[in-house]
Formats: C-alpha cells, sequence, structure tokens
C-alpha cells in the first residue's frame, strides 16, 4: 500500500431510491434511507479511498463496520458520503465517514479493511467455499 493513503479521501453521491427503504423481509418498515443501504455506500466509499493507492498484486477484504445513524433522509433525497483515511497500522486501514443529506449530518463513523496479497485473498475465497463441500 502506497504511504499517500493516509491523505486520502473519497466522496461518493447517492441519490435514495424507493429499494434502498428500511425493509423487513418484503414488508416496508419505513419510508426513509435504511441503515443496510447506508452501511453497503459506506463499504462504497471507503474502497474508493483505497483503490488508487494498491501496489501491485495487492486488495483488500472489509473487516469492521460501525455505522451511528444519528439524523433521516427522505427517499428521494441526495446523500453524500465522504470517507478519509485515519490509522494505517500493519494490514490494518481505517477510514472515518460522514453522511450528509444537505447540511444536515445523518450519519458517521468508522469502515476498517485489511490489505494483503490478491493471492492470498484468493487463496481464503477458495478456502471458504470449500467448506461448502
Amino acid at each position: 500500500m502506497q504511504f499517500e493513503v493516509m491523505n486520502a479521501e473519497a466522496t461518493i453521491e447517492i441519490d435514495v431510491g424507493p429499494e434502498m427503504t428500511a425493509r423487513l423481509d418484503a414488508d416496508e418498515i419505513h419510508a426513509l434511507y435504511s441503515t443496510f443501504w447506508l452501511g453497503r455506500h459506506v463499504e462504497l466509499a471507503a474502497r474508493r479511498v483505497l483503490e488508487p493507492h494498491f501496489d501491485e498484486g495487492e486488495d483488500a477484504v472489509g473487516a469492521a463496520l460501525h455505522i451511528k445513524h444519528v439524523d433521516m433522509a427522505p427517499v428521494g433525497a441526495r446523500v453524500r458520503i465522504r470517507a478519509w483515511t485515519t490509522l494505517v497500522e500493519g494490514h490494518l486501514i481505517r477510514c472515518n465517514f460522514e453522511a450528509h443529506h444537505g447540511e444536515v449530518l445523518i450519519a458517521h463513523g468508522t469502515q476498517d479493511q485489511v490489505c494483503l496479497p490478491a493471492e492470498k485473498i484468493k487463496q481464503r475465497i477458495a478456502r471458504a467455499y470449500d467448506r461448502l463441500r
């Protein structure tokens, strides 16, 4: 991993669609941007922080996600998620993030990734699939 990752950040914007609402199975609980979808988008933003800084043959896997969902965004809202690196310790890379709807902070937290040789990740994936047999 290139050293510059420590100063890296990425921002994505998401338009909240009706498929992104809070649901329990097929039943809609609230017509609002769900924490589930927020987590997916945080993972995307954090990955975008890392990708330009991989060395040849490197990859990363998600290791932890902590979300504090503090306000709401309705269907139709545009949500901006900014992630930035706050820790590089061995193979661990942590990004903090904030999510805003307009000027309103709707969520914040951290996302951890572990950077490893891509071949090692492929081997671990193969072992996981071997357990299905």
